[in-house]
């Protein structure tokens, strides 16, 4: 069994990186997914990415407006994927970012102390170690399975989080292809957190959905 190191809290936050963290999908009109945003953190989504690959700037601002009152109310920490600017603008409680996007330095440097940071580090151990230097509040590896949000990623061995736990302080986040069914064993590897979309967002009964993949949780502590 892997030993957990204390999981980190957010400077002058009381958010803790624990649980099931929710990303959302970028193909659904607004009301559809305040929504099913609304009916997931219900269901016990601890941590929220709002996602969104598409142009429209005014309807992205729009859309993080609400989700970020949503998020308030029930005290879940608001991630912005890959856009700095955006984060900014809509004083989300933080970034996670992409090999392909704005610089870990930079992100860090502009944020500033009091807000998240996240770094995709895909199966890349040294990369994980560099941006636990740089500030970054979590680190997130995967795909673990075949994911339909990102069909083309590679897979990679579940025992990367064991390794990251033994050389990383930082909470760790499992991603890729994650469901209830699966989960389970990516926390018994070192998982501190297990990012969901499809299984999630995809389904008719979000709330539901969430409640399982919190039950996992629930179930790995009890064995610990």
């Amino acid at each position: 069994m892997v030993s957990k190191s204390k999981v980190k809290k957010l400077n002058m936050k009381n958010f803790y990186l624990n649980g099931t963290y929710g990303i959302t999908p970028d193909n659904l009109p607004s009301e559809a997914l305040i929504e099913k945003i609304r009916s997931s953190l219900m269901g016990g989504v601890k941590i929220l990415q709002y996602r969104n690959k598409g142009n429209n700037w005014a309807k992205k601002i729009e859309e993080i407006s609400e989700i970020k009152k949503i998020c308030q109310k029930y005290n879940v920490p608001f991630i912005i994927n890959d856009n700095l600017n955006i984060a900014l603008e809509g004083d989300a409680d933080g970034l996670h970012v992409g090999k392909d996007d704005v610089s870990i330095k930079k992100a860090r440097e502009s944020l500033g102390n009091n807000k998240m940071l996240g770094v995709s580090c895909y199966g890349d151990l040294q990369r994980a170690t560099k941006a636990e230097k740089l500030g970054a509040d979590y680190i997130a590896f995967g795909s673990f399975f075949k994911s339909k949000t990102k069909p083309k990623a590679p897979l990679i061995e579940k025992n990367i989080l064991e390794k990251a736990r033994y050389i990383c302080q930082c909470p760790i986040v499992a991603i890729g292809g994650i469901t209830p069914e699966n989960g389970s064993e990516l926390l018994k590897n070192g998982a501190d957190m297990l990012a969901v979309a499809d299984a999630i967002f995809s389904s008719k009964d979000c709330k539901l959905n969430a409640q399982k993949m919190a039950r996992l949780f629930q179930v790995n502590l009890e064995i610990n």
